[in-house]
């Protein structure tokens, strides 16, 4: 195991051919400053860190507070405004309303950590949640998340979402599909390939900047059997902290709200139209 503080074997290399024989006292000055200046991690990283110490892994504000978070995923996902409730705070009204509608199956794609996932399978006790992701360590901590919040019986979690393995699923006007798939939501999102959709309930995140005029692709397929709202990020600069956080620095609350996302990120909101 390479000693931490060392430069890698390439990199000694490369110092060697470069410096000679002076190269073996800048490794060793290297390894002194590397023990005096330990790489530090984000701002981000490391005021969630500090703000999870002095709140815990439980959800307290939003639609899904109470949620608790394995201690796996700290440093897996921006955990912080989760545990706030600032997380995608846009959403809250159109979540609370489709948590509302009580749909029998709630189908996640992009599922992360299990924040939506879990999230609904509390809210919805007989609901089914079936959750995607293409990274198996999400799929993990999504397991782990409902392990910790006693639902793991009803959330069966998939790997890469397609329209076939949506086409096998009951979705409909009792469903509700939940999409966040960096820029997959043109390709899943047709009812011309997919007629179900044509009934279902949809909320989707747009990835404007990975595939430019997705919005108003969907918006085209979309509009003639769903109500459609298009709800654009909020700032976040005046949102309440609450307790002892609203005294920190303003760098430090700002980091703490930071969800690692481009600021123009948008939404789009589907119900379809009464028959």
């Amino acid at each position: 195991m390479r000693r931490s503080g060392a430069l890698p074997t390439l990199r000694r290399r490369i110092v060697g051919r470069l410096l000679g024989d002076s190269s073996r006292h800048i490794v060793r000055a290297w390894r002194g400053v590397r023990r005096r200046v330990p790489l530090e991690p984000s701002l981000s990283l490391r005021v969630g860190r500090r703000f999870i110490r002095s709140h815990g892994l439980a959800v307290t504000r939003g639609p899904f507070t109470g949620l608790v978070f394995p201690r796996a995923a700290i440093g897996a996902a921006p955990l912080a405004p989760k545990l706030i409730g600032a997380y995608e705070l846009e959403l809250h009204e159109a979540l609370e309303e489709r948590i509302a509608a009580q749909p029998s199956i709630v189908v996640n794609v992009g599922s992360g950590e299990g924040f939506y996932a879990v999230g609904f399978a509390r809210r919805l006790a007989q609901t089914w949640v079936v959750a995607f992701d293409a990274d198996p360590a999400a799929r993990r901590l999504s397991r782990l998340c409902a392990r910790a919040n006693g639902v793991e019986a009803r959330l069966e979690q998939r790997g890469s979402a397609t329209r076939e393995a949506l086409e096998e699923l009951a979705l409909g006007p009792d469903a509700l599909l939940f999409v966040d798939c960096e820029g997959c939501e043109e390709v899943l999102l047709d009812p011309e390939r997919l007629p179900q959709l044509r009934t279902t309930p949809v909320i989707v995140e747009l990835h404007e900047h990975l595939v430019p005029g997705v919005g108003e692709r969907l918006t085209a397929r979309f509009r003639g059997s769903h109500e459609l709202t298009t709800i654009c990020a909020a700032d976040r600069t005046t949102f309440d902290l609450g307790g002892p956080f609203a005294s920190w620095p303003e760098h430090e609350r700002t980091a703490l709200l930071d969800e690692g996302r481009p600021p123009w990120m948008s939404w789009l909101i589907m119900v379809p139209r009464p028959s």
